[in-house]
């Protein structure tokens, strides 16, 4: 994991693990809940990555 200073402190935030899982480093996204296409149902499979990523802006989006 990379760490960012935050606050004064080194840290790793839920949105670096988001970013870290949808471009598949080191781990993968399993399930999904609660995001626009899921509210009542949780899901997995092959769609949980493109609803992850339609709602949620990745790291590397805001730099780009």
């Amino acid at each position: 994991f990379e760490l960012a200073q935050r606050a004064g402190r080194m840290t790793i935030s839920a949105e670096d693990l988001l970013d870290m899982a949808l471009q598949c480093r080191g781990f993968e996204p399993l399930a999904v809940f609660g995001v626009p296409g899921c509210h009542r149902r949780l899901v997995t499979g092959p769609r949980v990555a493109k609803l992850l990523k339609s709602s949620f802006h990745t790291h590397s989006d805001m730099h780009s």
